[in-house]
């Protein structure tokens, strides 16, 4: 059994049809729901106003994927998309390498609430 596939897809669509695009993404992973091996999908976008969008979806190995890959269900929803949507990269990946670059030196590695570390050596406990 291979390992599961997940597949992102970035898109570009004018900001006026938003409704559209949400339209056309929530009838693709309902078709895609319907499918053996199928394990989740979602989109992202940058910002409220960007043309930017990026789909996400995962099936449990390379043939479930490719059985959806294959198949008029998503022939004709991509067919439907057409007048609207510009493909601009599609990845598939099998593992979680490469979804994550690493920090740069002006990215902060810690998590939102942590505490920085203290200079200056240790801690020393007081005694009552």
């Amino acid at each position: 059994m291979s390992d599961p596939v997940t597949v992102t897809i970035a898109r570009r669509v004018s900001v006026e049809r938003r409704d559209e695009m949400v339209a056309w993404m929530q009838a693709g992973i309902r078709l895609a729901s319907e499918f053996p091996g199928f394990l989740g999908a979602g989109w992202v976008r940058p910002s409220p106003d960007s043309d930017q969008w990026h789909l996400l979806y995962r099936f449990d190995s390379h043939e479930t994927l490719g059985r959806w890959d294959n198949s008029r269900q998503r022939g004709w929803w991509l067919g439907a998309g057409e007048p609207f949507v510009e493909e601009t990269r599609i990845e598939r990946r099998t593992g979680i390498e490469g979804w994550f670059a690493p920090p740069t030196p002006t990215t902060s590695s810690r998590s939102p609430g942590s505490r920085r570390p203290r200079r200056g050596g240790s801690r020393r406990s007081r005694s009552s």
